[in-house]
């Protein structure tokens, strides 16, 4: 049914998953620029031992950090926010399934198609 608060809401979700991919595209070059500082500083303790720097211990540790932070954005704020959403979406639809109110737009698209 397109209602205009489901097109609010399909709004809202669109944002929420432009929120999701910038965070996760920031995360994945703050990892990505991280691996290559860990690449070079392996490079002089390789040549040497032949296996990977103390340095990793940091490496391993910065990675989680940031990874635990996108879960807590992707699944707590933003999962919830976004569950929050359906829940409120799914309350108003009782009005206008049962009297009508607000009315159904069709096939109504934000946007070019």
């Amino acid at each position: 049914m397109a209602t205009p608060h489901r097109v609010i809401g399909g709004v809202a979700d669109s944002l929420a998953s432009g929120v999701r991919g910038v965070g996760n595209s920031l995360s994945g070059t703050v990892q990505g620029f991280g691996g290559q500082i860990m690449g070079v500083l392996d490079k002089p303790f390789g040549m040497v031992t032949q296996k990977e720097g103390p340095h990793r211990i940091i490496d391993r540790f910065l990675n989680g950090s940031v990874s635990a932070a996108k879960n807590v954005v992707d699944n707590g704020v933003m999962g919830s926010l976004q569950t929050e959403g359906q829940a409120i979406m799914h309350a108003m639809d009782q009005p206008s399934e049962v009297i009508g109110i607000p009315p159904d737009l069709g096939s109504f698209k934000l946007g070019k198609k």
